[in-house]
């Protein structure tokens, strides 16, 4: 019997790996995975009633193909839902990056009151010290976000975070962000 529910439960999530990737591989590709392929993920987390990393993940890959209200749904799901991340780091880590995706998300959609509840709730999670790439990200978001309203202020904090991630030997990614906020031009 132990077997028999082994066997079952490792066909389940070959299933959904197989699913994950083709989804990730639509996205790399520039194209858009099935109805049915997200339908199945998003059926898979809401029968979860506590997100551990695999959720996380799943989640992450498969946000940018979500409507703004299954979007807004899982964005309260996956903080609800992943109260484990407060034990354990690499948890706390994960979530703290998916909020942040899910800020960019929706600042990239203009829905700004969206994109702030986001931002609050990786403030409300807290980010540690060491999550050196997170803070910037928060902080580079928040310049956006700023931007969005006409505050001159968030042009100059996304340059700063630019500049400091360039001044940690990030060149590449220092330049990519300084071609997205060149590319946001003036409101």
């Amino acid at each position: 019997m132990e077997r028999e529910i082994r066997k079952n439960s490792d066909k389940k999530y070959f299933k959904l790996n197989y699913i994950v990737s083709k989804v990730s591989l639509a996205s790399t590709a520039g194209g858009n995975p099935t109805k049915d392929d997200i339908d199945v993920l998003m059926s898979y987390l809401d029968l979860v009633e506590q997100w551990g990393r695999y959720e996380i993940w799943v989640f992450s890959v498969c946000q940018h193909y979500l409507d703004d209200n299954m979007l807004d749904y899982y964005d309260t799901e996956i903080f609800d839902k992943s109260s484990y991340y407060k034990n354990v780091h690499q948890n706390q880590q994960m979530v703290i990056r998916t909020m942040l995706n899910l800020a960019d998300t929706w600042l990239n959609r203009k829905k700004l009151e969206k994109a702030l509840v986001c931002l609050n709730r990786v403030k409300t999670i807290g980010i540690p010290i060491e999550f050196f790439e997170e803070a910037i990200t928060l902080r580079y978001l928040e310049g956006h976000y700023l931007h969005l309203l006409e505050d001159p202020k968030g042009k100059l904090m996304m340059q700063d975070c630019a500049k400091d991630i360039e001044k940690y030997g990030y060149t590449q990614a220092a330049q990519e962000l300084y071609e997205e906020i060149y590319d946001l031009g003036e409101l």
